[in-house]
């Protein structure tokens, strides 16, 4: 029998300190503590305050303006200074006439206006520099979409976007394949609810009526004790909301709060060359 671990401020319980150690940091502990030097450095937590005062001596350097962006500059100042070009860092520039960084992140020409001005524009330049676009005929894309349908049939499984593939060995679900940490971390805490789950590869037809076609949606797990769907999802677009509202099934949408409150790890850990 495992031994089961339980949160003493709430109902949750888990198999392993680890995750209930998780849950605790990320439910229950106030992580912005704001604990300040006698430097007057402000430090969130009390493991960053600890490591600061063994290196502190009670003066705090001065900060560094650079004259020409106006941002401050902890490191590399004469370097920063002799290649500064007004517009601050290489880490903080925005490019003119953007809104920032990812300002387009689950955006498309048919939600957005801005991106389908950007859109027209690229055509019109296209056209004017006598650039030609190759058009596929009726028939080419159904031979397309047939090709692509076989090898979905045969088990071949998309790249998400930027995520890797990560190869996961599952006790219940066997050898998978899964889309970045997120669903790596929902695999590793299904087997220990130890419940019957697989990686699923089912896709279910649906109505894009973004692009006016008919498109397939395939869910990330399916827990078949609970005869449910999960879908791991950081960001939801309108695309997600029109496949979602044509499920049949019984379906979940884990997002980042969910993850949370089960006391999964999501944190980005860049991996060390």
């Amino acid at each position: 029998m495992k031994i089961m671990y339980k949160c003493k401020k709430c109902d949750f319980s888990c198999e392993k300190s680890s995750q209930l150690a998780n849950h605790y940091k990320y439910s229950h502990l106030d992580l912005n503590l704001n604990l300040e030097c006698k430097c007057g450095k402000v430090c969130k937590n009390k493991t960053g305050f600890s490591c600061h005062i063994k290196k502190c001596n009670g003066i705090r350097k001065e900060k560094f303006i650079c004259s020409k962006c106006g941002f401050e500059i902890p490191n590399n100042r004469q370097k920063h200074f002799n290649s500064c070009d007004g517009n601050g860092p290489r880490s903080k520039k925005i490019k003119p006439g953007s809104k920032g960084r990812n300002w387009a992140k689950g955006l498309t020409k048919e939600s957005d206006e801005r991106i389908m001005n950007i859109s027209i524009s690229v055509k019109r330049f296209i056209s004017e520099n006598g650039y030609k676009k190759h058009y596929h005929t009726e028939k080419t894309k159904n031979l397309l979409r047939e090709k692509m349908l076989e090898r979905y049939a045969n088990g071949w499984e998309s790249t998400a976007g930027r995520c890797k593939k990560i190869e996961y060995i599952s006790p219940v679900a066997g050898i998978i394949k899964v889309d970045g940490n997120w669903e790596l971390e929902v695999a590793k805490y299904l087997d220990t609810l130890n419940v019957n789950w697989i990686r699923n590869k089912k896709r279910f037809k649906y109505w894009n009526s973004l692009k006016k076609k008919d498109s397939t949606y395939c869910p990330d797990f399916y827990v078949i004790d609970w005869d449910c769907y999960i879908e791991v999802k950081g960001y939801k677009t309108e695309l997600d909301e029109i496949k979602w509202s044509q499920f049949q099934h019984k379906l979940q949408i884990w997002d980042k709060q969910k993850l949370i409150s089960l006391g999964l790890d999501i944190r980005c850990v860049k991996k060390r060359k």
